[in-house]
């Protein structure tokens, strides 16, 4: 018996599949399609010399299982393991953080809600949670007032659930919440309009745009149907993956110096089977500049000198995104956006006029 998969349409189911697999959840005697293509993505993916975030951490567990002393070295040096989110975790992560305590002795602090889980397509499961809490090993602090959320959206929430919960939202909040049924009759169009006239009350009442979320299960009719309807009543929105990086020579050139601020110092020579990813190095920046100088009519630099010259911008880069709060990390892009810019100024010519599209905003 044959079977056909149309692997492109089954990638999350894979990817699950895959970290199931590295967490000695599937035995080998499971010989299904599907289960067999997460075991062949993942023989010709490491066969490559390619490594992705879900092999670098099944490898990690399988260290830590196969060489009890690597365990122990990391508890010598990491005695507590702070896990946030722990509902969150999917079967591979779970099982490292186990391995780490039953085996080496590394305390375990886990913080999470399983009401709170999201991540169930990676694998993720709130059971995991409840388990730890269950262990007589572990010693369990039930949180018992909700700050986030007034009283009626708990009320709703414990609806929701159709399961008991102890929690409450926080006394003497001044907003208890609101939440509102609307009836959509009709199709997608009817449904999508309703949304957007929703929305405009909102809006006219002086709700802030940035404060309103339109929630949707999946990608599909649905979502275009919004769309459609936000774009006819020109209802400003963000939607997924709108925020897309700029194509074009500079743009390029920007992203690989934005990851080598971030990466730091690399081997010169990685060779083509490394297995890591690319990051750029000093000398490729240069060649990576060369031509972006050439196509807007400027002078060739000497490469030495402005390899020495691009080392200081980037330390500098990096110097400053260091120094910033974490709320302002997002400014990487913008400081490395500068750098040609200062890259110009420093070799004695007019900086580059801007390429590409602009960001979204």
């Amino acid at each position: 018996m044959t079977c056909s998969i149309q692997a492109q349409y089954e990638t999350a189911t894979i990817n699950k599949l895959r970290r199931e697999l590295a967490a000695g959840l599937i035995g080998d005697d499971d010989t299904s399609p599907m289960v067999a293509s997460a075991r062949l993505f993942d023989e010709r993916l490491l066969g490559a010399g390619r490594w992705v975030f879900d092999a670098m951490v099944a490898r990690s567990l399988r260290i830590v299982r196969e060489h009890p002393a690597v365990g122990r070295l990391f508890a010598s040096r990491h005695s507590w393991l702070v896990v946030d989110e722990y509902q969150d975790l999917g079967p591979v992560l779970r099982a490292l953080v186990l391995a780490l305590h039953d085996a080496a002795g590394v305390s375990i602090a886990a913080f999470g809600d399983p009401d709170q889980s999201v991540m169930s397509f990676t694998g993720a499961d709130p059971r995991y949670l409840s388990e730890l809490a269950a262990r007589g090993d572990f010693r369990d602090h039930s949180l018992g007032v909700n700050y986030r959320c007034g009283q009626a959206i708990v009320a709703a929430s414990h609806a929701a659930l159709r399961e008991p919960r102890t929690y409450r939202a926080a006394p003497g909040r001044a907003d208890d919440g609101a939440i509102e049924p609307i009836m959509a009759d009709g199709g997608l169009d009817e449904h999508a309009a309703i949304v957007a006239g929703t929305i405009d009350a909102l809006l006219t009442s002086g709700v802030a745009g940035h404060d309103i979320a339109v929630l949707y299960p999946a990608r599909g009719p649905l979502l275009s149907a919004l769309i459609d309807e936000f774009d006819a009543r020109r209802i400003p929105y963000v939607n997924e993956r709108d925020e897309r990086l700029p194509s074009g020579e500079l743009a390029d050139f920007v992203r690989d110096c934005a990851a080598r601020a971030v990466a730091g110092h690399q081997p010169a020579v990685l060779g083509p089977d490394v297995g890591a990813t690319s990051v750029a190095t000093l000398g490729d920046l240069v060649r990576a500049y060369a031509p972006v100088r050439e196509a807007a009519g400027r002078p060739p630099l000497d490469r030495r000198a402005a390899g020495r010259k691009f080392a200081g911008l980037l330390n500098g880069l990096r110097s400053e995104e260091q120094a910033a709060p974490p709320s302002e990390t997002s400014k990487l892009w913008e400081s490395s956006e500068r750098l040609p810019v200062r890259m110009a100024l420093e070799c004695g010519t007019s900086p580059p006029a801007r390429c590409g599209p602009a960001r979204s905003r």
